[in-house]
Parts: structure tokens; sequence; C-alpha cells
């Protein structure tokens, strides 16, 4: 920036203090280059028609005299509001609260209504009533619950004009900056997140204020923390609307356009301000301010803090803060820079547009502070991940999984609470997505398809393709392994001896019992001459036989618990039954004697229970050595054939009854 031409140059030391000047020659001269610059700064001040030598703070760090500021002029009538303490005025001044540059603040009593009021009143010696007047009139327009209700305007019985307001039982917004312990008194956190949320809540707060008065046609010109009360309550007021200007022709306001006057705190000023151009104020000068309180919140001090008054100006005219600490959160961080733009045009456009940025802000550092604890999980899951896939994991692999589920859950639950106060955080997405592979690698390296197919859900965004066909390739082998599983389980429930052992063992004792003694029966009359046995009549039993066991096959393969193995003993035992009347029908037509069929029928069906012990189990084979016996007995004696046949049947059918037996009283499995 190159400095104005003028007749004369202005040495930088002479805007400052006598004490500062002697601070910097003595111990650290000023550099050249900030040298240059308040040299610049002041000759374009020179060159607006200001006088730099004019450029005055009060105690609170507010330039209000750098030129005249015009203004309508203000004579309304007003009424006698109080007098000295004591006299029967509508208003009873009583203790100072406060002053700043040009008022003084009362606590006082308002008579009629019998109530504690505060009082404004010029300071002694101070001459600015237009300034005054016009505070009250514009604060009185403008009701909102973030800037405190005026109820009265008037004067003292020597003609010194003063306004009634609500008394606010609370602290400035700067007492409340100083001291954590003033937070807490409000009903804040004392820690560092807890204090930065209050903060920028009132921030919000004042947002909201600043942006109604912007609505009426007011810039407030000087928002910072001084000029904010926070009432014991919650309240949250905007105060000192003495340097307001109006944006628009205003009966009461100076117009701000034409402002020719270096108006505001130094610390806080937009580029625009500190030049004194009134042209070039609009709202968004509010919003750099709203801005800069923003930055001392993350920084913890003002923007600018120069050596002295004009040093602090040229600063502001640069719009050159400090860098926020690296610690500061990313959007809160982004909003702050936007606000506080050199550019008018490049901030929010209005105070309402920097509140909403400002709450999605808080809301995105909400999120953020969820998510940082979910990726200090999601690190330590990707870890156990990657030792796992390298075998370095020591310990049963249940408690490894167990410990990963639970890791899991939690980077689950911080990044779906973070996602759910900022869905467009993509970093968010990114972390669940971090934490879902890394946990789908330990379920897929355990073979828990169900539990991965899950986490498929749990990712942000459509499925990745890649994760999908690992997941679909484990879940064919795992039902092509589970087919194959079930396939020997069937195999193993169609060859157990046990099914339906119990119900054999009655049917084979009911055989045993009932033809045993049938064939005692039958034998007694065959001797006794009562009934001659031939093969045409065995061949009779034998369909008679036949037909009665087809009744108690069909019923055993109806079972619930008929398996493989019983559906084929009951085939087999049909094909019996059909063979042994079709022995006897072969028997008979050949005309081959009653005794030698029934000692051939005994002996093959005797070959054919050894063959089916041999083929099934072991343990019947006695069965047909049984059967056998009988048929040889009846060889040797064939006069006791018949008895020998009953033998044969009673001894084989209860072997049968005793092996199935104890099958069903073996436990399952």
């Amino acid at each position: 920036m190159h400095a104005v031409q003028s007749p004369w140059i202005f040495p930088a030391e002479r805007f400052m203090t006598p004490a500062v000047t002697r601070s910097i020659d003595q111990t650290r001269p000023v550099p050249s280059a900030d040298r240059r610059a308040l040299e610049a700064y002041a000759q374009t001040l020179v060159s607006a028609g200001l006088d730099p030598a004019r450029l005055v703070a009060d105690a609170d760090g507010t330039v209000t005299c750098a030129g005249p500021e015009s203004g309508p002029p203000l004579a309304p009538s007003l009424p006698c509001l109080s007098g000295e303490a004591g006299r029967a005025d509508e208003v009873q001044i009583q203790t100072l609260l406060g002053e700043g540059g040009m008022g003084q603040v009362f606590a006082a009593q308002q008579v009629s209504l019998q109530r504690e009021v505060a009082v404004k009143r010029l300071r002694p010696g101070a001459t600015d009533r237009d300034a005054l007047l016009r505070e009250a009139l514009v604060t009185g327009r403008l009701e909102h619950p973030g800037i405190v209700p005026v109820h009265l305007l008037g004067q003292t019985q020597d003609g010194a004009p003063l306004f009634v307001m609500k008394r606010i039982e609370g602290t400035t917004w700067r007492d409340a900056l100083k001291d954590p312990a003033v937070v807490a008194r409000l009903g804040g956190g004392t820690d560092t997140a807890a204090l930065l949320d209050f903060h920028l809540d009132v921030l919000a707060r004042v947002s909201s204020a600043v942006a109604f008065a912007h609505a009426r046609g007011v810039l407030h010109r000087d928002l910072k923390p001084d000029n904010v009360m926070l009432g014991a309550f919650g309240e949250v007021y905007v105060v000192d609307w003495g340097l307001a200007v109006a944006t628009r022709p205003d009966a009461v306001l100076p117009e701000a356009a034409a402002q020719r006057t270096v108006v505001g705190t130094p610390a806080y000023m937009a580029p625009e301000m500190a030049l004194g151009h009134g042209a070039a104020l609009s709202e968004r000068s509010d919003v750099f301010l709203l801005g800069a309180i923003l930055y001392e919140l993350l920084a913890g001090r003002a923007p600018y803090r120069g050596a002295s008054l004009l040093a602090t100006l040229t600063e502001a005219h640069a719009c050159t803060p400090a860098p926020l600490p690296a610690t500061t959160d990313a959007a809160l961080a982004a909003l702050c820079r936007r606000a506080m733009a050199r550019s008018p045009d490049d901030r929010p456009r209005s105070a309402e547009a920097f509140r909403e940025a400002l709450v999605d802000a808080r809301r995105h550092a909400g999120a953020r502070a969820l998510s940082r604890a979910a990726d200090e999980r999601c690190v330590r899951l990707e870890a156990l991940a990657a030792e796992d896939a390298e075998g370095g994991i020591a310990g049963p692999a249940a408690e490894r999984l167990h410990g990963a589920r639970a890791l899991y859950a939690e980077c689950r639950f911080g990044y779906q609470q973070a996602l759910a106060a900022w869905p467009e955080g993509e970093e968010l997405r990114e972390g669940m997505r971090r934490a879902v592979d890394a946990m789908l690698g330990l379920e897929l390296a355990a073979g828990n398809v169900d539990a991965a197919a899950l986490l498929l859900l749990d990712a942000p965004g459509a499925p990745d393709p890649a994760r999908v066909a690992r997941v679909e390739a484990l879940r064919a082998a795992r039902e092509q392994e589970i087919r194959h599983t079930e396939a020997l389980r069937q195999l193993a429930r169609d060859h157990d001896l046990g099914a339906e052992a119990a119900w054999r063992a009655r049917m084979a004792q009911a055989v045993a019992v009932l033809w045993s003694a049938l064939a005692l029966v039958v034998g007694w009359a065959d001797r006794t001459g009562r009934f001659v046995v031939t093969p045409a009549a065995a061949m009779g039993f034998s369909a008679l036989y036949g037909l009665t066991m087809l009744g108690v096959q069909r019923a055993m393969a109806r079972r619930a618990g008929a398996n493989g193995l019983v559906r084929r003993m009951v085939h087999a035992i049909g094909v019996g039954n059909l063979a042994m009347v079709a022995h006897w029908g072969l028997v008979w037509a050949v005309g081959m004697p009653f005794r030698a069929g029934l000692a051939l029928f005994l002996l093959w069906v005797g070959a054919a229970w050894m063959l089916v012990a041999v083929l099934v189990d072991r343990q019947i084979l006695p069965t047909g050595l049984f059967f056998a016996a009988a048929g040889a007995a009846t060889l040797a004696w064939p006069g006791l054939g018949i008895e020998c046949f009953a033998a044969g049947v009673l001894l084989g059918m209860l072997h049968l009854f005793r092996v199935w037996r104890r099958l069903s009283l073996e436990p399952a499995g």
C-alpha cells in the first residue's frame, strides 16, 4: 500500500502515547515494515479529511471522536422524570452501576410501578446530548428479547436527558469470558468444550438481536463482549447503541453513508470502519464484528492488539489477525475467516446468515467431538484387524473377536450419533467406512458370514461391490459346507439304528409271543390229528401273516422318527413276507412234504437275518442263527418241526426285542 502524497509526512511515533513511544524506542524499535504501514494508514486518513491526532479511545477501547458525525437535530420535549434521590419524582435515582465514555448507568426506582429499573444519563461534563437521545430512541424501538427494553425517556430537574430501562441482574459477557466461575453461576459448564459451547450460544443470540436491528435499518458498529449483558436467568442483551447509525434515511439516527468518522473498537473493527468511510458501511460491517467476537472465543484474544491505538487501527485496516490455533474446529475457523473477510462481499450476507452458519458449525463441532472418540477406537480396531491378518494376535480367537466387536460397537455408536447431528459430514462417513472395513475383515476371517452381511448394512452409502463380493463368496462357501454337513447328518440319521427302536421292539415282542403260541397250538392239533398241516395251509398262514404285517409296516414307515434305515427295513420285511407266501406256494406246487418245506423255510429265513446282520447290525446275528438252528432241528426231528419253528420264532424275535429295546434306552446322538 502506498501512502497518499501530502505536503508533510506523519511520523508513526506522533500517534503513539509517550509511554509506548519510549518503550518502543528503548527496547524494541518499530520494524521498518510496521513503521511504513503506520505512516501509510495515517496518510490514508489524512487524504480522507481525518486528523489521526484526534483519534481518542475511552476506557473500553472505543474510538468515539475522530471527526464530526452528522445526524438530524433532536429537540424533543421531554418530561421531568427525576431529580435528587428522595424527591417525589417518577424515577428516583439511587446508586451508580457503571459508566462508559459518555454516560453513566444508575440503579433507580420507578415510583408508579414500584419496580427497580436502570437509568442512563450523561456523565458530568459530557455535552453529547443528542447521542444519548439517539441511543434511547433507537433502543426503544428495537423491541427484541436480546435488546434491553426502554421504558421511559425524559430529563432531570436541570434539563439533562436520561432514559429508563429494564434493570439487568447479571454481568457483562467480558466478565464471563475472563472467569469460568461466572459461567458456572449462569448455568454453564467449566470444562473447555462446555465453556466454548456456552459462549457460542451467547454469540448466536447476539447475532439474532443484531439481525433484528438490521431488519429495522440499524447498525450497531460497536459489537464486542463488553457491550453484551448476561442475565442471571439466561437472558442475553446487546447494549450500548450509542454509536448506532441507520442504513436508510431516518428521523432519529444519522445515516451511515453520510458519516466521515472512525468510530468503534479498533481491536474488533472492520477494514471499512477503520477508514471512516460511511458509504462502505453495511450490515456486513456488523457481521465482521460478530466474526471478530468469534475470533476472540476461539483464540482467547481480540483480533487486533497493536502497540498503540494507531497500530491497532492499522492492523484492522489491513485485516491481518494472527492465525487461529491449529486445534480450532475446522467449521468454526472457516466461519470466522469468512466473517472477517477483508471484502464485505466475501462475508455472510447478513447477521442471520452468520447465526445460521454458527448454529451449523456448533452442530458440526459437537459431531466432530463425538467422532474424535470414535476415531480413537477406530484406529485401535484397525490395528487389531491388521494384527489378526498377520497372525500376530495372541489369545483365544473368541476373546479377540469379542474385544473387536466391543470396539466396533463403540465406533458405530459414536459415528451414528455424529452423523445424526451432521448428516453431510463426509469425514464422519469415511470414519464409519473404515470401522466397517476393519470389522468386516475380522468377521470374514472368522467365517461369520451373517455378521459380515449385517456390517454391509452399517456402511454409509451404497455397498462397496468388492465387500459384497467377499461376503457373497463366503456365503456360497458356507452354504455349500452347510449342504455337505446336512447331507452327512441326514446320512447319519438314515443309518441310526436307534430310530423307532422302542416301537420295533414292541412289534418284535408281539410277533414272538403271538406266532410262537400259534405255532404250538397248530403243532398240538397236528399231532393229535385234529388239524393236518399241509403246504397249502402254511401258504394260507403266511398270507395271513403278510396281510397283518402289511398294516404294521405301513404304520412303522409313517412314524415321525422313521429314518431311511427303518423304511428300508419295512421294505425288506415286505419283500420277506412275499417270499414266504411264494415259498409255500412253490412247496405246494412241487409236492414237497410239509416238514421238508418247513426246514427249508427256516434255513433261508435264518440266512436272510444273518445277511441283514452283516449289512446292518451285527447285534442281530443271533436271530439268524436261531432260525437256522430251528431249520436244522426240523431236519433232524421232523416230527417236532412245528415246535422247532415255534422255538426259532420265539428266540429269534425275543433277541430282536432285547437288541432294539437296549437301543431305545441309549441316549440320542
